[in-house]
């Protein structure tokens, strides 16, 4: 089992002991990913789900397609956003986050995020988005400052109630957190056009937006993960993120094709050997 897939494990076993006490917090480190969902309105319009998926240096050094250990995602979609989570065009799901500090391999203020894919989606394992352009330590450090102080909240405890100002733990997904967006410091305030989004700060730094929805469908939504380094020039595509109509989200690193392409491909080069024996024969 790689890094990658030990961290997920981890993620998974802590999370199923903290979703059985509201009162803790979920962890949460610098340099980690989140995962979020909201709806703009309609059915679970005034909350947000939320996902640590743990350190973004997981997904840069991956090597493997593999699908999340989430638990079951798909019953806090089905319970938050409704039974058609997966269709609605006003579901909308992105990844986020920051290095702050210099770690993980990462210099100060290295932003993470993701990038609809256009429809129709482009091959597994390729991007079908442009990169997000990299920017200076001191430009950068604007929205990784309102990204750290996202993800800082993601990490205080609660008390296990949603009010307007309280979180709780999803007891379906671990290390899932489930958040009004009239929390201060919430997912949706970060959004463009929240109370805590501005030009050039948070996620309105990335302009169009990180988030894909669901207008396409489940199997027709993909999100493109770019690494930004502090620095000049494009950011680093490492590789693709998936959900199913179940609620399973799969990760692709970059030039990793899907299990069914492989296959194909050795299927292809046995055959391409057979002939070349033959004629040698």
């Amino acid at each position: 089992m790689n890094t990658h897939n030990l961290r997920i494990a981890a993620l998974a076993i802590a999370g199923l002991t903290l979703s059985s006490h509201h009162a803790k917090a979920d962890p949460y480190a610098d340099g980690d990913l989140i995962l979020g969902f909201r709806a703009t309105g309609g059915t679970g319009g005034t909350t947000n789900l939320l996902l640590n998926l743990g350190s973004a240096s997981n997904f840069r050094d991956a090597a493997t397609q593999t699908t999340l250990s989430l638990g079951n995602l798909d019953a806090d979609l089905d319970s938050i956003f409704g039974g058609s989570w997966n269709t609605r065009s006003d579901v909308l799901w992105s990844i986020s986050g920051t290095q702050f500090t210099a770690g993980n391999g990462f210099t100060n203020r290295a932003l993470f995020a993701s990038r609809a894919q256009a429809f129709p989606l482009g091959p597994v394992g390729s991007s079908n988005s442009v990169a997000w352009a990299r920017g200076s330590t001191s430009t950068q450090g604007i929205p990784a400052g309102k990204l750290a102080a996202f993800g800082t909240k993601y990490g205080v405890g609660t008390t296990g109630a949603v009010s307007g100002t309280d979180q709780i733990e999803s007891t379906n997904a671990p290390l899932g957190l489930v958040q009004p967006h009239a929390q201060t410091n919430s997912y949706e305030e970060f959004m463009s056009g929240g109370s805590q989004s501005s030009s050039g700060s948070s996620f309105a730094y990335f302009s169009g937006g990180i988030e894909s929805s669901f207008a396409n469908g489940a199997n027709g939504t993909a999100l493109d993960f770019y690494i930004m380094p502090a620095g000049t020039g494009a950011g680093t595509y490492e590789g693709t993120f998936t959900i199913s109509n179940s609620g399973d989200v799969t990760y692709t690193p970059q030039g990793v094709p899907e299990p069914s392409s492989a296959l194909m491909l050795a299927l292809g080069g046995t055959a391409l050997g057979f002939i070349r024996r033959r004629q040698r024969a």
